[in-house]
């Protein structure tokens, strides 16, 4: 079952995802909130499933909003877990600034399970169940597909954990941001500035993922 975490006071808003992402029946609740909390834990501290027809605070403006907000989640492009190259590009020049402030509005989020890793293997990952520094360019190669492609665009060089039986998931950290920043080594600099320059984009761009669920290795 999937869920999002809606904030009801003092507005409403979206306020992240549970561990299933944007899918699925709604939770309504006030307490703190991060990123990828599990279903269970909000339930146990508060939290309700949001029913159209059966919730009631007494006012008919915040249901209106709430069900106004639902309506619109389906419009946004991470709605099926996963973002495409043009999607990232037109999200960061719509939403200018969200990597420097960021909120659950502006931020998008990525099902693990619908990223293709290439030619990553088990045996890349020297202990299981701990962060490995990786480099998805070096396992991209020419037989990479639009998902690998996408996938490596997006994250680059990125944290991930292997659990066994090909089983990983992404460490949520500053590696996963959405940009282009300048920077690293001389081959990295000639890449970034020559996507900044053909897709338009500058300092301005970016903006924060968050990373749930679990995905899978190709081998």
């Amino acid at each position: 079952m999937a869920g999002r975490t809606l904030s009801i006071v003092p507005k409403v808003n979206l306020g992240g995802v549970d561990e299933f992402g944007l899918q699925g029946p709604a939770i309504i609740y006030d307490g703190e909130f991060t990123n990828g909390m599990s279903q269970i834990e909000i339930l146990g501290n508060g939290g309700i499933w949001f029913d159209l027809y059966q919730f009631d605070y007494n006012n008919w403006a915040v249901q209106g909003k709430i069900y106004q907000h639902l309506r619109s989640l389906p419009a946004r492009p991470d709605w099926d877990g996963f973002v495409t190259i043009s999607e990232g590009v037109a999200w960061a020049k719509a939403h200018p600034g969200a990597l420097q402030n960021p909120t659950a509005d502006n931020m998008l989020y990525v099902n693990s399970a619908t990223l293709d890793f290439g030619g990553l293997s088990e045996s890349d990952f020297p202990e299981l169940n701990k962060p490995t520094d990786l480099n998805l360019f070096n396992w991209s190669g020419t037989a990479c597909n639009g998902r690998c492609r996408a996938t490596t665009y997006a994250l680059g060089a990125v944290r991930m954990i292997h659990y066994g039986l090909g089983k990983v998931s992404i460490v949520n950290d500053a590696a996963t941001d959405y940009d282009w920043n300048t920077g690293g080594a001389f081959k990295r600099r000639v890449a970034i500035n020559t996507e900044r320059a053909l897709k338009g984009l500058d300092d301005s761009h970016g903006f924060k993922v968050f990373y749930y669920g679990f995905g899978q290795l190709n081998k």
